[in-house]
C-alpha cells in the first residue's frame, strides 16, 4: 500500500497499540529525495506504507529507524503487490 500524502505523521500510541485517528506503525527505513523524504512504515499486521513528507516536516519528527508513529492518511491510493 502507498500512502503519499499524509495529513499528519507523529509519535506515541496508547498502551494497547491503537490509535484513535490513524495507523500505528514503526519505521523501517528513509531515503531522502531532493525536497522530500519517503519513509517506509510496517504495520504490526506485515503490511508496508510509503509516506512522502517535505524536508522540514521530516526533521521537525526527528524520526529514527525503529520509532513508533501514528500515520494519518489524506490522499490514500492502494496499488496491487508486484
Amino acid at each position: 500500500m502507498c500512502v503519499r500524502t499524509i495529513s499528519r505523521l507523529s509519535g506515541g500510541r496508547r498502551a494497547d497499540g491503537a490509535h484513535r485517528d490513524g495507523i500505528v506503525v514503526d519505521v523501517r527505513r528513509m531515503v531522502t529525495l531532493g525536497g522530500s523524504v519517503r519513509v517506509e512504515l510496517a504495520g504490526n499486521t506485515g503490511g508496508v506504507l510509503e509516506a512522502e513528507l517535505d524536508r522540514d516536516a521530516w526533521r521537525a519528527l526527528k524520526l529514527d529507524i525503529g520509532d513508533g508513529v501514528t500515520a494519518v492518511p489524506r490522499a490514500l491510493r492502494v496499488f496491487p503487490a508486484q
